[in-house]
């Protein structure tokens, strides 16, 4: 996948372009990054809220 995405930089002519393409693939990584997190965050409550269910209490003020 990275490879089909380093092809198409190399494809663009034009500096605005390739800014634009570069900029376009830093929203794309940190959205990404916002959901593992998110994903962890909610495995953690998830855990914790069954194992020790006073503790999600904790969790919950953490996310909000």
């Amino acid at each position: 996948m990275l490879a089909a995405y380093q092809a198409e930089f190399d494809a663009l002519q034009i500096k605005e372009e390739q800014d634009a393409f570069l900029e376009c693939m830093k929203k794309i990584q940190s959205e990404i990054w916002l959901h593992i997190i998110s994903c962890v965050y909610w495995e953690a409550h998830r855990d914790a809220a069954h194992e020790y269910p006073s503790s999600s209490l904790v969790f919950t003020s953490i996310l909000d």
